[in-house]
């Protein structure tokens, strides 16, 4: 989500070990079973499932 509307700034990015990994890759570096993606710029990643996102979520914001 940015900041304001209309701007491309990220509040939070994805964290940086994260950035362009997919599939086993990123399930072993993330710890999320069902993890896909994460953008190498880090302002969107994906999962299989809604828990996985909120997963990914949650351990970016350090939860």
């Amino acid at each position: 989500m940015p900041p304001e509307p209309g701007s491309f700034e990220q509040r939070l990015p994805l964290p940086e070990a994260w950035a362009g990994l997919e599939g086993e890759a990123l399930v072993v570096e993330a710890g999320v079973a069902d993890a896909v993606f994460v953008h190498l710029r880090r302002f969107v990643g994906a999962a299989k499932s809604r828990a996985g996102a909120v997963e990914l979520a949650r351990k970016a914001m350090g939860f």
